[in-house]
């Protein structure tokens, strides 16, 4: 994040004092971040990287998730439920960022709060008119949008 020092508690003012003309220095000699910082700062966007692990902090424990396991994504608010065999975990990050970041051939967007994994897809249910759903090997039933319904189709080859 371009940082040019960190204190850590508890410090002293002179400490502090460093700290800052560390910070003014900086802003007068007019150093900027170069071309990789920002790339870095973007995450996966635009790069084509997908992740293959998803850390998740929950009270003093941290769980690291392979994407392997994960069943199914569902928004909650400003956060996204991870669904695996193993349980759900909360995690403070946007569907959007998790639609760009996994990968194509193993995860489709099926609703504006649902993105599933492809083979843990049991069937595709019609419940309506022009209503779908999915439902999952957990027998978990999921909504499909209409747009989510093209997508699915064109990753089933249907």
């Amino acid at each position: 994040m371009n940082a040019v020092d960190y204190l850590l508690k508890p410090f002293s003012k002179s400490r502090f004092d460093e700290a800052v003309k560390r910070a003014i220095n900086r802003i007068i000699a007019g150093e900027k971040q170069d071309d990789t910082d920002k790339k870095s700062v973007l995450f996966n966007k635009g790069t084509g990287e997908t992740i293959d692990r998803i850390v998740v902090k929950s009270g003093s424990t941290i769980n690291v998730i392979p994407v392997d396991d994960v069943i199914y994504f569902e928004a909650q608010d400003d956060y996204v439920m991870v669904y695996t065999q193993g349980g759900r975990f909360l995690k403070q990050q946007t569907m959007k960022f998790f639609e760009e970041s996994l990968p194509g051939n193993q995860f489709v967007r099926v609703h504006r709060s649902f993105i599933v994994r492809i083979e843990n897809i049991s069937k595709l249910e019609q419940y309506g008119k022009e209503s779908y759903k999915v439902i999952m090997n957990n027998n978990q039933s999921i909504p499909v949008s209409r747009s989510g319904y093209v997508r699915l189709k064109e990753k089933l080859g249907l």
